[in-house]
């Protein structure tokens, strides 16, 4: 992780999106710096996006909000007040994030680990002292027989597809016998779905004339 030195820690705001830094209006934060600590505002998405059912004014959410919820600074009734809902409310958000946090198992692919969460680590230990994650798990890509899932040549397969075309339990049963105890990417093949679909259908015959006899 040497090389993470040379990274830029902000860009131009005419090239990106995102947090502009405060003493500099022309430059935005580097985007992973917004995007590995996402897991926090999980805690209390379904607030936020549910904000009518709470009477929240969404447009008053601000740094006191976060760093009520986040960290316990300030006054519950100044923080409500200030966002329009309850004192119980905000009291219910803070008790979420304590009770999801620190996170016990964070899954990730294994492109993501020399930059995505390398920044996860470094920023957690940075913004939420003793609540790093706990545990990383890595996982390969899906192959597609024997060929990288990619939508732009076409070879791919989605659960829908899939459960419309075998069925739930034949995509199961391919599903398990796709994976391995190796670091090697696993590799779901039609041919196991499609004979899995003969198998089961087979079985439920012979279960359908033998049961009661």
């Amino acid at each position: 992780i040497d090389w993470l030195k040379d990274w830029a820690c902000t860009r131009d705001v005419r090239s990106s999106l995102g947090t502009r830094l405060p003493w500099d209006d022309s430059q935005y934060i580097e985007s992973l710096s917004d995007s590995t600590v996402y897991m926090a505002y999980y805690t209390i998405a379904h607030y936020l996006q549910n904000a009518e059912k709470y009477s929240i004014d969404v447009s008053a959410v601000g740094e006191e909000f976060f760093d009520y919820v986040f960290y316990g600074k300030g006054k519950a009734e100044e923080v409500a007040k200030k966002v329009g809902t309850s004192r119980e409310t905000i009291e219910a958000m803070r008790r979420e994030f304590e009770y999801w946090y620190p996170v016990d198992l964070r899954c990730t692919g294994k492109d993501l680990l020399q930059n995505h969460v390398t920044f996860s680590i470094f920023h957690h230990a940075a913004l939420f002292p003793g609540k790093h994650i706990r545990r990383w798990s890595a996982n390969g890509w899906v192959l597609l027989d024997g060929q990288k899932m990619s939508k732009s040549s076409g070879n791919f397969i989605t659960i829908i597809m899939a459960k419309e075309r075998w069925g739930a339990d034949a995509t199961r049963f391919a599903g398990a016998y796709a994976g391995n105890m190796t670091l090697e990417d696993p590799n779901f093949e039609t041919e196991v779905a499609e004979t899995a679909v003969e198998e089961l259908t087979r079985w439920r015959e012979f279960i359908k004339e033998w049961y009661g006899k």
